[in-house]
């Protein structure tokens, strides 16, 4: 098709067949112009029947709509900038054989809405274009991550360990409106044992619902509203329901991407692309030694010099979860069994170097083999700078002599014996 333009512009003329937008683009010419190129926009627009163009989302090149009656559907189909790539958003399926659509700022907040007239209802309706300017992004408060003691079981003893900031571009004149948030979670940790809870200024203390299948934790029935061109901060804390059962430096990992994780409000600024934002490497369990347990008490009864071992201990919190990171020298020494008093004799070791003193490996010690050179009841004490612990109470028992004659006397009697049961030499 050949036409004639007095405009020494590049023109594109968008035509409507059937179920089918068309774009057809002409060459940048100066007076005759050739439109000989064709796009296809989409080809499901049922019955097209009138198309518009403009900046929707304010990317700098034209987008375009389309109203079809025979789906009732109003659409704007995205422009990535070469008019060759279309992504369709579908804004309504409602207008009653729609017959028109058109592009203007209705509301002066500098984005194009749109408008649509339909035949059956012989309805014309407003549809408000709000911008894609809500954003998400680290925040200062918590420098993450943050280890979770063990000992934080109590909404009284929570941890900040995640926060995030949501902001509003200021352009469209409208709030960030924000009712749902979905975190995404990940890590060793026992999700099921620990409680979350959002806070900030629209916020306090909303508890989130963990999902173990879908590895999520959502906080719901929200009511934030960021004020345009404002921003606001918001934190996660935890902690544990059930301190029990806990494996020392088990990760508890969030992580919250702004454009697909956030319901935002019908009206109001939308979320744009955003970049996800995360506790970093995770929360750690932090399970810190408040105690030193017998794992394998000595053996008793024991003869004296004989080994009463192998004695283990290990290194726990007070909800008996073993500290893995504990490192500190442990001491063992021999007391009396019914004072505070060095027992009387001497305990001794052929492990651990020939040392009653080991450091601990994650968080255990051992000692293959003890012994004690007196006869007594005792109690092994287990000691390091700040913790100690008594074993039960261990009888040790004298190992009786062997007593022998001398081979002399023996023989001795062994002859005397011998003459005495010689039978009688016979007569002849």
């Amino acid at each position: 098709m050949m036409l004639k333009s007095i405009f020494e512009t590049r023109l594109a003329v968008f035509i409507l067949i059937h179920v089918m937008v068309l774009m057809i683009v002409s060459p940048e010419v100066h007076g005759t112009v050739n439109f000989d190129t064709q796009s296809v926009i989409t080809t499901s627009a049922a019955g097209a029947r009138s198309t518009a163009a403009g900046d929707i989302d304010r990317d700098g090149d034209l987008d375009v709509l389309s109203a079809s009656p025979n789906d009732n559907k109003i659409a704007w189909y995205e422009n990535d900038g070469s008019g060759g790539t279309w992504t369709e958003t579908t804004i309504t399926t409602g207008a009653d054989r729609a017959w028109s659509v058109a592009v203007g700022d209705i509301d002066g907040d500098g984005d194009l809405d749109v408008l649509s007239a339909s035949w059956n209802d012989d309805r014309i309706a407003l549809y408000r274009n709000y911008t894609k300017e809500g954003d998400l992004a680290d925040a200062a408060g918590v420098t993450e991550p943050v280890d979770l003691p063990s000992t934080a079981s109590t909404s009284a003893s929570a941890v900040d360990i995640f926060d995030y900031t949501l902001l509003d571009g200021g352009t469209d004149r409208d709030a960030l409106s924000v009712s749902r948030i979905v975190v995404h979670t990940s890590g060793t940790g026992p999700f099921t044992q620990v409680t979350f809870r959002l806070n900030g200024p629209d916020v306090s203390h909303v508890t989130g619902i963990y999902d173990s299948g879908a590895n999520t934790l959502t906080f719901e029935g929200l009511a934030i509203s960021v004020a345009d061109g404002g921003s606001e901060t918001y934190t996660i804390n935890a902690y544990y329901t059930d301190n029990t059962g806990l494996r020392d430096n088990q990760t508890l990992m969030l992580s919250l991407d702004g454009d697909i994780d956030l319901t935002v409000g019908s009206t109001g600024s939308r979320m744009g692309n955003t970049t996800p934002v995360s506790n970093s490497t995770g929360s750690t369990v932090d399970i810190v030694a408040a105690q030193l347990v017998f794992t394998s008490q000595p053996s008793t009864p024991v003869s004296n010099d004989q080994n009463m071992g192998p004695v283990s201990l290990e290194a726990r919190d007070d909800f008996e979860n073993k500290d893995t990171d504990f490192t500190e020298t442990v001491t063992l020494t021999d007391e009396n069994e019914s004072a505070e008093t060095d027992g009387p004799g001497n305990l001794s070791t052929t492990s651990n170097g020939g040392s009653l003193s080991a450091a601990a490996a994650s968080g255990e010690v051992t000692w293959a083999n003890l012994t004690y050179d007196a006869a007594a009841v005792i109690n092994l004490q287990a000691t390091t700078g700040s913790l100690s612990v008594e074993s039960s109470a261990v009888t040790v028992q004298s190992v009786p002599a062997v007593t022998t004659k001398s081979v002399t006397s023996v023989k001795e009697n062994s002859a005397s014996c011998g003459e005495m049961s010689r039978p009688a030499e016979r007569i002849r």
